[in-house]
């Protein structure tokens, strides 16, 4: 049995079950649409209350304090403003310049400080080398006094 071959007899008018079901699902729909009428309505209403209960402040005293503000900046000199401006904005481009050269400065001592160390190892092994010259020069004066000696006893064999 499918809903096709399903009949409704009401007072002697038959229904078939197809026409029910979309009838049915017609019925729910526009029902449904009355009932989310229904609540964005309340909440319109709930809205509506709370709007209305807002009590707006009086606004003669906002308003003497905005004059009062206005007539603070028409005292106030402009042009007085514009050259201050003008005068932080030369000392802000002087502050550049000098922070320019500080960076310069602080590269070139980078630069010397490296040219320092290599010379700082250059003179290390200099003297390491000095060192081992006078050492050698040493070993060789020894030889020579000994040499010296040498012919001195040679040339002279009763001396001793």
């Amino acid at each position: 049995m499918s809903l096709q071959d399903t009949e409704l007899n009401i007072s002697g008018i038959k229904f078939k079950g197809v026409y029910l079901a979309i009838g049915f699902t017609i019925i729910s729909t526009i029902s449904g649409f009355i009932y989310g009428f229904a609540e964005f309505m309340g909440r319109v209403d709930s809205l509506e209350s709370q709007v209305s209960a807002i009590q707006v402040p009086e606004l003669a005293p906002l308003e003497r304090r905005i004059s009062l503000i206005e007539e603070s900046i028409a005292q106030s000199d402009i042009a007085t403003l514009q050259a201050r401006l003008a005068t932080l904005g030369a000392n802000l481009e002087t502050i550049m310049q000098q922070q320019q050269l500080l960076l310069d400065l602080r590269d070139r001592i980078n630069t010397n400080s490296d040219i320092v160390e290599d010379n700082q190892q250059l003179v290390e092994s200099i003297e390491q080398t000095v060192e081992e010259y006078e050492g050698a020069l040493r070993e060789f004066a020894a030889e020579v006094d000994q040499l010296w000696e040498a012919f001195d006893a040679v040339s002279n064999p009763l001396a001793r």
